[in-house]
């Protein structure tokens, strides 16, 4: 796969998008970004082009993109609206405790994202694992979809501070066990979600 490698390399990625009818460059960009092992799960290089690339086309376009890189930075930086996009698209669908992701052809990209390993979870003490340990919420691909629990999301925004995010994790799931989720925000010195408890008719609370 050398030849690839160099199509997309920076000096001849421009002049072979120039000629790709109906792809413009920054998608193919985005379509690189963040799949590679190397990248080590840091989506800094994709928030750097992905960001500025939404302000100014919206949503336009994200079909085109691969459906598990964009829940992996809606999850890194809290971005509910893209998560609500993803459903509209019916990429994304919830059920009772669990999520569904459809990422059809982008299966060699399941394992490559950071938020979207199995592992990357929290037990019921609010420690977060990265392995066998926190069993009862582990993530499986079966070829088309990923399969994950709603608990997976509120721990993503509990890690980031994402209140928003947090808020739409508890509105589809909430029976989650919210002392345990305090406990991860408030080791992280996330004072946002530590200080902005849900409502919902139930007698748990973060405090």
């Amino acid at each position: 796969m050398v030849y690839l490698a160099v199509l997309t390399s920076a000096p001849l990625l421009p002049l072979v998008t120039a000629y790709q009818e109906g792809v413009s460059q920054d998608v193919c960009i985005l379509t690189r970004l963040g799949h590679d092992f190397s990248d080590g799960g840091d989506l800094g290089p994709v928030r750097a082009v992905m960001a500025p690339w939404l302000d100014r086309v919206g949503f336009r376009f994200i079909h085109e993109l691969c459906p598990l890189l964009l829940l992996s930075y809606a999850l890194e930086y809290g971005r509910v609206d893209l998560v609500r996009e993803l459903m509209a698209m019916q990429k994304l669908c919830f059920s009772h405790h669990d999520w569904t992701l459809l990422y059809g052809a982008w299966s060699r990209c399941v394992c490559k994202h950071r938020h979207l390993q199995w592992q990357y979870t929290a037990d019921i003490d609010g420690k977060v694992h990265d392995g066998n340990g926190a069993f009862p919420h582990r993530m499986r691909a079966n070829g088309t979809s990923i399969l994950g629990s709603v608990h997976h999301l509120a721990v993503a925004a509990c890690l980031g501070d994402h209140v928003d995010l947090f808020r739409f994790a508890m509105d589809k799931d909430a029976s989650m066990y919210l002392p345990n989720l305090a406990d991860i925000a408030l080791r992280g010195s996330k004072l946002c979600i530590a200080s902005s408890p849900p409502s919902r008719p139930t007698t748990c609370g973060l405090q």
